[in-house]
């Protein structure tokens, strides 16, 4: 039988019954236990003039028994509201509802902090059901960098039209092709999810004017590295390497990290490899040397497989994990990042240029 709705909260009311010096509080509790009961159980009843309920339990619980007494149920503590003595509030949502302060509090654990740069890449859908949707992840997002922190997001261009490849195409290693259309920084949609695109049309946003792999940002920073060297979002990510930050990957994995191309450009790979990177010659003289580009978004074979990085980024304690409501957080610093993955390109690189 269903009682709550999905956004239902219970605020419970108690005190830390362990905070006591009290000889017969102490002597009670030991009592309790001895009997195999928890040391706040209460047996009352409450009388008003001629009137009185009958007996019934009442429950005096530390912070530590209320969580252990949730644990399975579908419900968590959201939020400890502490007073100048023992008595305290908690505020009890279920565990797949996710508030703001969950997801502020999910950071904070993962250490961002107030000044930092990030690089987000997510999945709304990840958490559950978050209240307030895309707005309530990014305003979390914006307050915990704080004012001095910037907050950076791919919103690569949905203005592509697929396009057939024709079967010489496809035995040359294209991989997908696409006319792209008239871009517009203000109206373009982006296909990098809804938090990002949620976040590119808010007011203080800005968004770089790279046709297809556009960057939109917020902060003190945002100006200077959605300026870098013609708004792409690997010059946007330099920057933001150059500024020491960080990248956060909601529900996601490393696979979709596009920052992560910037260890490509630090390893010389071998030769069996770069042959298979550079476009035969057919291909080149057909679409030039940018293979068509801005004209023409054209993707070539082999594509690195950077989700290859999860393990030795979790190995090596570059990783920092945290569970928000049913998503998996990760957070790490880009400059360790970028080193680690160029190492493993170095050593292993048939491991990330498979067919």
């Amino acid at each position: 039988m269903r009682m709550t709705s999905d956004g239902a909260v219970i605020i419970a009311e108690t005190m830390d019954l362990y905070r006591t010096v009290n000889r017969a509080h102490l002597e009670y509790q030991r009592s309790n236990r001895e009997r195999g009961k928890m040391s706040g159980e209460l047996k009352i009843r409450v009388r008003f003039e001629k009137y009185a309920t009958k007996w019934f339990d009442h429950l005096i619980a530390s912070k530590e028994e209320m969580k252990e007494i949730l644990r399975g149920t579908g419900w968590k503590v959201k939020q400890f509201i502490d007073s100048d003595d023992s008595q305290y509030i908690g505020v009890i949502g279920k565990e797949n509802y996710v508030t703001k302060y969950d997801i502020k509090r999910g950071l904070e654990q993962l250490g961002l902090r107030n000044g930092d740069v990030v690089i987000v890449h997510s999945s709304l859908s990840s958490f559950g059901f978050v209240e307030g949707g895309a707005e309530t992840v990014i305003s979390a997002l914006l307050e915990t960098v704080g004012k001095e922190g910037t907050v950076v997001m791919p919103t690569y261009s949905a203005n592509r039209r697929k396009v057939r490849r024709t079967g010489k195409e496809k035995q040359l290693g294209v991989t997908w092709k696409y006319d792209v259309l008239p871009y517009d920084p203000k109206q373009t949609p982006c296909w990098t999810g809804i938090i990002a695109e949620t976040f590119r049309k808010a007011n203080d946003a800005i968004r770089s004017l790279n046709p297809t792999h556009s960057i939109a940002a917020m902060g003190p920073k945002a100006k200077e590295i959605i300026d870098a060297r013609g708004g792409s979002a690997d010059e946007g990510f330099k920057k933001v390497l150059e500024l020491d930050g960080y990248v956060l990957l909601i529900g996601v994995g490393l696979g979709v990290c596009s920052a992560m191309h910037l260890a490509e450009e630090r390893v010389q790979l071998p030769e069996h490899i770069s042959r298979k990177l550079q476009p035969p010659l057919e291909l080149l003289e057909k679409y030039g040397r940018n293979m068509g580009w801005p004209k023409w978004d054209i993707g070539f074979e082999p594509y690195p497989d950077f989700a290859r990085m999860e393990n030795p980024c979790k190995e090596h304690g570059i990783m920092k994990i945290a569970k928000i409501g049913k998503s998996e957080v990760k957070l790490l610093r880009l400059r360790e990042l970028i080193d680690l993955c160029a190492e493993y390109l170095k050593r292993t690189p048939d491991v990330f240029y498979h067919p």
